[in-house]
């Protein structure tokens, strides 16, 4: 089995899933790729989807793994290249309102990191958890 492709470039990580499918047979590597790749600080995963021509509830799974990931360290995943028959999926299925898309890696870089809450603030700031 190929191995999905990891470059770094700067803060992000650009990851080439190794197959054209994403499905039941070949998510569980990239979700392993993603959710490893999301262990550093602030992560910024840039997924090249170009090379995908078809994509089911296993690869949506393994995305939305590896954007929880992602988040859970402070950071975020992109979506690059993907083509019309894979958006079309991620629309119906409205996973193009959770993972932003762009058509090249150039765009989804543009965007640069993702805004981060500061400490003390968001909606549990102050909240000691006890009833009140």
């Amino acid at each position: 089995m190929r191995r999905n492709a990891l470059e770094r470039s700067g803060e992000f990580v650009i990851v080439r899933p190794a197959m054209s499918s994403l499905d039941v047979g070949t998510a569980a590597t990239l979700k392993k790729t993603l959710v490893s790749a999301a262990e550093t600080r602030d992560p910024i995963l840039l997924v090249d989807l170009s090379a995908v021509v078809e994509i089911d509830s296993s690869g949506i799974g393994a995305l939305v793994a590896g954007l929880k990931a992602a988040r859970g360290s402070g950071g975020t995943v992109r979506l690059f290249g993907v083509r019309r028959e894979v958006r079309d999926v991620m629309t119906l299925t409205m996973l193009d309102r959770v993972l932003p898309v762009f058509d090249t890696v150039e765009e989804a870089m543009e965007q640069g990191a993702p805004e981060r809450a500061e400490a003390g603030t968001g909606p549990r700031a102050g909240r000691s958890g006890a009833a009140e």
